[in-house]
């Protein structure tokens, strides 16, 4: 979701009544729906990693510029990653992450993928969301794969099921930026990336470079994500040596 300035208000939910307690039908006390929420500002903070060069070296070597561009961008990218999925909102973090906001969810079975189907299939349902996305940490996402019986056979598909495709029909994403043993499954239609500043790269010089021949090269981007409903969210802990 683009935004143009440094901070929006984005609505989050914090309480709604469906009106299932009076029956609604013609003739009688119809059921009142109702929403509380809040607003919620956002604030824009800046993500960025940069490394000095020398302008010599940059000129004499074919392609550098564009190499360190892709490191850095992907240095920048990795930290969004990161604070999105399990930022803490601190003064350091900047942003809440969805296993901060999201609502924590402890089915307590003995499978991770049990524990996954309940959060898709009956915590999410309970407030009237469908699961469209699961993350968890990629290592995890290996051990449900990887998953023997007493017999070494496959509890799954196996190397036939495709990697990053999904489980119990939902879409996986597994990420680093999730940590091992934890996963979110969620609505992804009350989460939104706000995007202030499309990832760029800029080049200019600090203190004396300019005199010694120097240069800094910086990547940022400015975003946050918003989470409409925290109920759209369900933090899992989930084991690490199970299917």
């Amino acid at each position: 979701m683009p935004v143009s300035t440094a901070s929006v208000v984005v609505p989050r939910v914090t309480g709604f009544n469906d009106g299932s307690a009076v029956q609604a039908y013609e003739g009688a006390g119809k059921g009142e729906s109702t929403i509380a929420f809040e607003g919620t500002p956002m604030p824009m903070p800046t993500i960025a990693s940069y490394a000095n060069a020398s302008l010599q070296v940059l000129q004499d070597v074919t392609a550098l510029t564009e190499f360190l561009g892709l490191w850095l961008r992907y240095f920048v990218m990795r930290k969004l990653e990161n604070l999105v999925i399990s930022g803490t909102g601190d003064g350091t973090d900047k942003i809440s992450g969805l296993l901060t906001v999201g609502l924590a969810c402890e089915p307590g079975l003995e499978h991770a993928a049990d524990n996954i189907l309940w959060a898709a299939e009956s915590a999410l349902p309970n407030y009237g969301y469908s699961a469209s996305l699961i993350i968890l940490n990629n290592i995890d996402y290996v051990n449900m794969l990887s998953a023997r019986t007493t017999f070494k056979g496959y509890q799954g598909p196996g190397w036939a099921s495709g990697i990053n495709t999904t489980l119990w029909g939902i879409p996986v994403v597994p990420s680093v930026g999730c940590p091992q043993g934890r996963a979110a499954v969620l609505d992804g239609n009350l989460v939104a990336i706000l995007d202030r500043l499309e990832m760029a790269l800029m080049i200019g010089y600090v203190g004396n470079q300019f005199s010694s021949n120097e240069c800094t090269l910086l990547a940022e981007t400015r975003s946050n994500i918003a989470i409409m409903d925290p109920n759209a969210v369900q933090g899992l802990t989930i084991q690490t040596t199970s299917g």
